[in-house]
């Protein structure tokens, strides 16, 4: 019974005497380094690299479907590449994603720092010239009167 497969994969259009056999096995080289690469830094990892063994694996994948005779070492080798490709991709999207938000997160702390240091100055440069203190009202102005802009300067004040 053994005997009678190992003679039909022998023999096979796609077996190990043609180059449909040999072609893919050795491709199988590609789809393990690529699983070797799992553990290097993803800010190593190449998008064109990747993208390349990700299509590659996706149409040969189909390819190997429709030709005849099929040929199922093909198709497995490549759906293999297509796995790890995508994989590797997807590691490195996920690491630029977050240094890209961590960049954002940087700037915006930035931006609010700034913004505090041009407020308080204003505030302070406001004071000296109308000479009030901390929650003082304007002389002679109720708050309804006092301009919309510095009642908001006040509020902000008291909230930090």
């Amino acid at each position: 019974m053994a005997g009678a497969k190992l003679q039909a994969l022998w023999n096979h259009p796609a077996g190990p005497k043609t180059i449909h056999f040999w072609a893919p096995t050795f491709k199988w080289g590609i789809s393990l380094a690529n699983v070797a690469d799992f553990s290097k830094p993803p800010e190593k990892i190449s998008y064109p690299q990747q993208i390349a063994v990700a299509c590659t694996g996706v149409i040969w994948s189909r390819y190997s479907t429709i030709i005849i005779p099929k040929n199922w070492n093909l198709f497995s080798v490549n759906v293999a590449m297509a796995g790890t490709g995508l994989y590797q991709l997807s590691r490195k999207i996920r690491v630029t994603a977050r240094a890209i938000v961590r960049y954002q997160r940087e700037q915006n702390r930035v931006i609010t720092e700034c913004r505090r240091v041009v407020v308080s100055r204003e505030l302070r440069r406001e004071m000296i010239e109308n000479k009030e203190g901390c929650g003082e009202e304007r002389k002679g102005q109720s708050r309804e009167k006092r301009p919309k802009k510095l009642v908001e300067r006040e509020i902000a004040k008291r909230s930090c």
